[in-house]
């Protein structure tokens, strides 16, 4: 019933499954995740940390959990709960594709608070630290193993050509946040030149986004590519209900003069953002 959509049926089958055997591990993991598709959280997390304590060792437990966690906005929790699904479960795809968005959520989230604490000191932010680097590389490299590993469990995959490209994105990113010495992409302060942007349309505001009120701030890193093609886009910061892939969608028509280095056109890194409101 749960993968056929009809959640309320499946709901009542669950609910009188754990009356009959309240210690049925796989009957409070379709609770959860059925409460965490209607986004009841805390009868998720309820329900999660239920089949966790009767089966510390199930894998699909540990996943339902890290799932909460990160609708949560806990990605540093929810990576931890995907880590130890995959250590009962190497293959696990689901909990490969959970390590993947609680790394690039627990990035995201590094990025946002080192962002707002020069904020608050009106101060521009410096240069990565190495430690600050090493911790930044480890969660995209994390994130495109993860990825990788998937598609090899799944290359027939209906999401297989994106996750590709995802992966080669991180890859690309997590090399540049180690500072290669011959990188594909030039960070802003090493180029000859700097790109200019020319022109940068706007996103759409889906219908469910209004319909929900949600607002709030995109944050892409991509790169404007030597050749005018914007490539290799990384959301550090997204939104729900669509907004996400708007904003991708806009930043892939931004039109822009290439940098330069030594005279040459070459691509380079910039972070652009999108702030959606509700009038």
């Amino acid at each position: 019933m749960t993968r056929a959509g009809e959640n309320k049926d499946a709901r009542k089958a669950f609910e009188k499954t754990i009356k009959l055997r309240p210690e049925k591990v796989e009957a409070h993991i379709g609770m959860a995740l059925l409460f965490t598709a209607a986004n009841k959280l805390r009868d998720a997390e309820r329900a999660a940390a239920r089949a966790v304590s009767l089966d510390s060792r199930n894998a699909e437990a540990h996943y339902a959990l890290g799932l909460v966690r990160l609708r949560q906005g806990s990605p540093t929790k929810a990576l931890a709960e995907a880590n130890t699904a995959l250590q009962f479960n190497p293959d696990f795809g689901a909990a490969l594709l959970l390590k993947k968005e609680a790394s690039l959520e627990s990035y995201a989230a590094a990025y946002a608070e080192r962002a707002e604490r020069y904020r608050k000191l009106n101060q521009p932010a410096p240069s990565l630290s190495p430690e600050e680097r090493g911790e930044i590389n480890n969660l995209l490299k994390e994130a495109a193993e993860s990825v990788e590993k998937y598609l090899k469990l799944s290359p027939a995959s209906p999401d297989a050509a994106r996750l590709r490209e995802q992966a080669e994105t991180l890859r690309l990113h997590s090399d540049s946040v180690s500072q290669s010495d011959a990188p594909l992409v030039y960070k802003m302060d090493t180029v000859t030149t700097k790109a200019q942007i020319l022109s940068k349309p706007e996103p759409l505001y889906t219908e469910e986004a209004r319909q929900k009120g949600v607002k709030g701030t995109i944050r892409l890193r991509l790169a404007l590519s030597f050749d005018g093609q914007v490539r290799h886009i990384l959301v550090v910061k997204g939104l729900g209900e669509g907004l996400t892939q708007m904003a991708v969608n806009a930043a892939r028509g931004i039109k822009f003069t290439p940098a330069t280095k030594d005279g040459r056109p070459v691509s380079q890194f910039v972070t652009i953002e999108y702030n959606f409101n509700i009038y």
